[in-house]
């Protein structure tokens, strides 16, 4: 390891760099989220499938609604659900956003 101290005064940005480190974490999380996405979305009939489009009956508690995976991935894409359900069918279109 580095064998940086606690009373180091050193930037994340240069630790990383020091390790030769390419993507941060949340990048590669955000990029493994999308394409268990792509592999939902392209199947048909699957419970997951029904879970992703799924409608939950019954009353909501009360307070602020929880984030849900659908809407994280919605906001990564930038684009409404349908939409993106259509960018998975192309497989290369859908590799060339991932890369991104």
């Amino acid at each position: 390891m580095l064998r940086i101290s606690w009373i180091d005064h050193c930037t994340n940005v240069s630790i990383l760099e020091q390790l030769k480190v390419k993507e941060r974490l949340l990048k590669q999380i955000q990029q493994r989220n999308l394409q268990y996405f792509g592999h939902i979305a392209r199947r048909t009939g699957t419970m997951e499938k029904l879970i992703l489009e799924g409608i939950v009956e019954g009353k909501r508690s009360r307070g602020r609604s929880p984030s849900r995976w659908v809407d994280q991935t919605k906001t990564l894409i930038n684009q409404g659900l349908h939409e993106a359900e259509q960018l998975v069918q192309d497989r290369e279109g859908w590799r060339e956003i991932l890369k991104k």
